[in-house]
């Protein structure tokens, strides 16, 4: 029984697809000679003439058009499955272990798993949602994102900054339609307040400058899905970043009072082991992708470095 070489299906089909020995070679990336040595040795395997070959053209045989019906499919599926092994084969493997805030692990950080992953489908992240600073080195965590008011320093770690956290004030439409939306930082002050700890002193810079004020606080909550929530009930005014306001913001669940103003907010930063020499390219990759998953949504971006 003759047995024929899945060598020379490709020069074949190529001839036969162009009607040229020329252009099939150059498709391929070889010489004119091979492609016409693998023809010929296929029709020697088939037992008949498969082109009709003039000074003009090229042109198949009633045996060539019967070969190539049969071959064309099986090959472009061949073709395809190898491509899908090469792929798999060469596409990065492995695991990370991220932390993260829970407001940004499910406002953002799901976000930019979503585009990480396809682009890394094999690679398993394992997220752990807190909001306590873990020790990244002793608990084997690759990478982390903090949200901090002030300089982020530590010797055992590795900070880069993804943008500066916007934050606004905002309320329910019913809260606003029974008490009023206040006109000024200092009217806000005696309105109640769902608190976030680091927010009992609220700093205002807008048109008359910078103004601090202690807001009256009923309800305080260190986690800010709970203060958003609070908010869209009705239980008064909440400063929240606008990455976790933005969606219920556009659906008119709360409304921005004081817009003219601002609050700063802080930082958000990437941070991985510092006694890491160097970063995992998937661990860079996972950061550009909340970069971009940020940059989206509105992010101020980080200042220069002077």
């Amino acid at each position: 029984m003759t047995t024929i070489s899945l060598d020379l299906v490709s020069p074949f089909l190529a001839v036969a697809e162009l009607a040229s020995f020329s252009a099939a070679a150059a498709r391929l990336g070889v010489e004119k000679s091979s492609v016409s040595r693998a023809v010929a040795r296929l029709e020697e395997g088939v037992g008949d003439k498969l082109f009709l070959r003039t000074t003009r053209r090229v042109s198949l045989t009633d045996a060539g058009h019967a070969v190539r019906d049969r071959l064309r499919e099986p090959h472009a599926n061949l073709d395809a499955a190898l491509k899908a092994v090469l792929e798999t084969a060469s596409s990065p493997r492995g695991r990370l272990v991220v932390t993260a805030p829970g407001d940004f692990a499910s406002a953002v950080l799901s976000d930019a798993l979503v585009r990480f992953g396809r682009r890394y489908p094999h690679v398993e992240v394992d997220v752990r949602v807190s909001n306590e600073f873990f020790d990244l080195a002793k608990e084997g965590i690759d990478a982390a994102i903090r949200i901090t008011t002030g300089r982020l320093a530590s010797s055992t770690l590795k900070a880069r900054k993804l943008g500066e956290l916007n934050v606004g004030v905002f309320a329910s439409p019913s809260y606003v339609e029974s008490r009023g939306a206040p006109r000024s930082p200092e009217e806000a002050a005696s309105h109640p307040w769902i608190l976030f700890p680091a927010f009992r002193d609220v700093v205002f810079r807008g048109p008359g400058g910078t103004v601090r004020v202690k807001p009256e606080g009923r309800l305080s909550c260190n986690e800010m899905t709970t203060i958003l929530s609070a908010v869209i009930h009705g239980a008064g005014l909440g400063a929240l970043p606008t990455f976790l306001a933005d969606a219920d913001l556009r659906q008119g669940r709360i409304v921005e009072v004081l817009s003219r103003w601002t609050v700063p907010g802080g930082d958000i930063w990437f941070v991985t082991p510092a006694a890491r020499r160097t970063t995992s390219p998937l661990v860079d990759a996972l950061r550009e992708s909340l970069s971009d998953v940020l940059v989206a949504r509105g992010l101020k971006p980080p200042r220069p470095v002077k």
